[in-house]
Formats: C-alpha cells, structure tokens, sequence
C-alpha cells in the first residue's frame, strides 16, 4: 500500500515559496507538494512563527498562501471542553508529548523506541485541505491581532533566564543535614546581584529594557519562594522546592547538580501543563515518569546540551527549534538550518539515540536544493 512521506518544511521556506510564488523554482515545489506522494507536516509552532510579522497584511497573506496547498499533516490537537476556546486546526509540539506520556502511563517499561513506534499514529493523525488551515479560526484571529508578534523577545527571554540559572551548573546539590541557608534579609541582599546577572544576559540578548525585566523576574521569583522559605527546618531546600515548585527532589540521585535540578523544575512545568490538558490529577505524570522516558524530552534537553557547549550566546530560537526537531522521530523528514543541524550531530554523538532524529534532518540553502531533496524521496 502506497504511504505518502510526511515533510516538516521550515518556516523560512515557507515564506520563501510566498515570497517567490511567482517564480518557476517555487512554482515547481509546490507541484511536488500537492503530488500526492509528499504531505506537507505543519504544527501549531510552525505557523505561529509564520504570522509574527509586525504588518497585519503580511501576516494574513502567508497563512492565506496554505490555499494553493492541498493537504497538511499535523499532529491531532487536542479538544478543549467548554468554556476553554477550541484548539485550532493543526496541533502543537504539546500535542505529540501528549501521547508519548499516555502510552508511557499505560506501560511504564516502554522503551524510547517502543514509544516512538506506538506514537507515531497520533503524530501523524492530523490532516486537513491547505484552505481549511487558512481559513481556521483561531489562526485567523492570531493573524489578524498579531498576538505571535512578541513570540521571538518572548523565547529569547526564556532561554536567556535559562542560561542565567546555569552559570553554576556543575555545583552539586546538598544533602539533608549537611548545609544552611540564609536568612530572609541576608536573602533579599542578594537581589542586586542576581538582576545583574539576568540583566546582562537579556541585554546580549538583545532584549528591550533588560534591567526593568531582570528587576520583575527576580522580585516575583523571591515572592514565590519566599512564601514557603524555612532556613531553619532539617532540609530547606528540598522543603521549599516541594512546596513553591512542586518538585521531589528526592527522585533525583545523589550528586545531582544545579543543572539537574533546573531540568528537573522544566520537566515538572511542562508536565503540569500536560496534566491539565489532558484532565489527569495533580502530579500523576510527574510522579510516574521521568524526562528520560520521553523520546521528546531527550532530543529537547540533548540538543540543548550540545548548544551549550558550542554557543555562548543563547538563542531564543533553540526554544522552538530544538522541540521540533523531535518531530524527526515521527515524520519522515525535518527541514532545518545550519545551526539546529550541527547540534543535531552532535547530540547523536553523545546519545545514539538521537540518530534516528539526526537521520531524518535535512538543510538546503535554496528552493532548487530542496525541490532535489522533495524528488528523491
């Protein structure tokens, strides 16, 4: 039985085929797109980065241009019940974690390549008439306010907090017993020095009023801990871990480092969102798996391991890039740039893993390149 191949295009390419849609090469991509033997994989992420230009035209226009396409793939999104407002049309990079977490909640003993195999349906349930993209609702509506316009300061922030909080990624934490920790007001003197750590990585950010933002992050970050900040019982940071963030830091080995904690407080995060969007209880996700079980989270936190080790400079970017790059488990081919593709071989290097995803990568500086790539699949 004839089964089409399924094609992540990059979101510049994208823009490249509206921008020269009258041009032969163009022209000749999209006749192999609407061939029948290649369906064109297009996920939430992906269009939100195609509608965060600054003009409401533009942004109309290229989610206008999905109508000369005939069908794409994404991954199913899921339904939201009433009052919540519907999902749109294409799913998120949420939307394939989702089932990698149910089939892993239904067999624990999984293996990485078992959950790729058994998810990969559901990563590719999604499918839909490039008009019927075009005309959804939801994507409309982001279109038209331009709600995605502050996505790319918003990425940035967040990888630049990320980088912050590992500049002493390598100091272990302490166990129980064996260490103090300051009071509240020796505690609040810190604070100047932690807004100039924050501010200086949002300024080579590049981030507008980097101080005025490091000042916000700090002050509501001391607010929340503060509320469940106890220097004096046996293991303060453990107590207060549990109660501010919802973490167990006991599921972590002995001699985990700062940087296990702070993947550790990203994986707790993402599996509350998980668990909301998919109605289970509090922590069940959390409790029963690790961000090791998940084929999604390995290539996310790999990636971004192989980045840190080559990039001094944080990319706001890596936030969606490195997500979507796990879609390389499940669809046939991934396009990317230099960047992704370069951490991409060196994740596969440290965890063999990840050649699966590295196997399915692809770049190309040019329309006419990728047309060669789309023939010879």
């Amino acid at each position: 039985m004839f089964q089409p191949k399924y094609v992540a295009l990059d979101t510049s390419t994208w823009i490249n085929l509206f921008k020269y849609r009258n041009k032969q090469e163009a022209k000749d991509v999209i006749t192999v797109l609407n061939s029948g033997q290649i369906i064109p994989y297009v996920s939430f992420e992906h269009v939100l980065e195609l509608v965060q230009h600054s003009d409401q035209t533009v942004r109309l226009e290229q989610l206008d241009f999905f109508r000369v396409i005939n069908h794409v793939g994404s991954p199913k999104p899921i339904s939201f019940p009433a009052p919540w407002r519907n999902s749109p049309l294409c799913g998120s990079y949420q939307d394939v974690q989702e089932p990698e977490i149910s089939v892993l909640l239904r067999d624990p003993t999984s293996t990485l390549d078992q959950v790729v195999e058994k998810v990969r349906p559901a990563a590719i349930a999604g499918l839909a008439s490039g008009v019927d993209l075009a005309n959804d609702s939801v994507l409309r509506d982001i279109a038209r306010t331009g709600r995605a316009t502050s996505l790319v300061s918003v990425n940035q922030a967040a990888v630049s907090m990320l980088f912050a909080a590992l500049q002493n990624q390598n100091d272990v934490i302490p166990q129980g017993g064996t260490y103090t920790m300051l009071n509240q007001q020796a505690a609040e003197q810190r604070k100047p020095q932690l807004i100039a750590r924050f501010a200086q990585q949002f300024r080579q950010a590049g981030m507008q009023n980097p101080d005025q933002h490091a000042a916000e992050v700090v002050e509501q970050s001391f607010q929340l801990i503060f509320q469940h900040y106890d220097p004096s019982s046996a293991d303060p940071l453990r107590d207060m871990a549990a109660n501010a963030l919802g973490l167990n830091l006991n599921r972590l080995p002995a001699g985990s480092t700062q940087r296990d904690f702070v993947f550790e407080t990203l994986f707790r995060s993402r599996m509350a969102t998980h668990e909301k969007r998919m109605s289970l209880p509090p922590a069940v996700a959390y409790n029963a798996l690790t961000r090791h079980m998940l084929p999604s989270f390995v290539a996310w936190f790999e990636f971004d391991e192989a980045a840190r080790s080559n990039m001094p400079t944080p990319q706001g970017s890596n936030m969606i890039d490195f997500p979507l790059a796990a879609f390389a488990f499940y669809v046939d081919k991934v396009q990317v740039d230099k960047r992704v593709h370069h951490q991409a071989e060196m994740a596969a290097r440290q965890n063999p893993f990840l050649e699966r995803v590295r196997r399915n990568l692809f770049r190309t500086p040019d329309l006419k390149s990728l047309l060669s790539v789309l023939k010879s699949l």
